[in-house]
């Protein structure tokens, strides 16, 4: 009876499992959210680190951008967003969703073969002893 149990529990658990990433997966469910990072920004200051440029050279175009980089460089918030949260979280959530889910998977398949070597039935099978009493055969010649 504890070995139905078990393989019934290990099942169950794993056809959660595999639910639970799909609905994820089709946003029907909400992930785990464990990750709350900020995103990841640079400051533009650092891309144009020597005022004195020569735009002899530069089309008027290029001198205009390479002017109001210098000028922004100045400002006070001068941060570009490389990567937003918004996208590292739901990444970072997703994949610790899925190894979390992945790792009760493998408890449910634990309990689920404790169950089965519970079911099967053990059978031994034991070699006949020789007896060493015995007339030899007779032999031909």
């Amino acid at each position: 009876m504890a070995g139905y149990l078990l393989l019934i529990a290990g099942v169950m658990i794993i056809l959660f499992c595999g639910v639970n990433v799909y609905m994820v997966f089709t946003n029907k469910l909400e992930m785990v959210n464990v990750f709350r990072f900020p995103g990841i920004f640079i400051d533009s200051k650092q891309l144009v680190n020597t005022p004195e440029i020569d735009t002899s050279e530069l089309t008027d175009e290029q001198a205009r951008m390479v002017e109001s980089m210098i000028e922004n460089r100045e400002k006070e918030d001068s941060q570009i967003e490389i990567l937003p949260g918004v996208i590292l979280n739901r990444t970072s959530n997703l994949i610790a969703h899925v190894v979390l889910m992945g790792f009760l998977a493998s408890i449910g398949y634990k309990l689920a073969s404790l169950g089965v070597l519970m079911l099967r039935p053990i059978v031994v099978k034991l070699k006949e002893k020789k007896d060493e009493g015995a007339a030899p055969s007779p032999s031909a010649g």
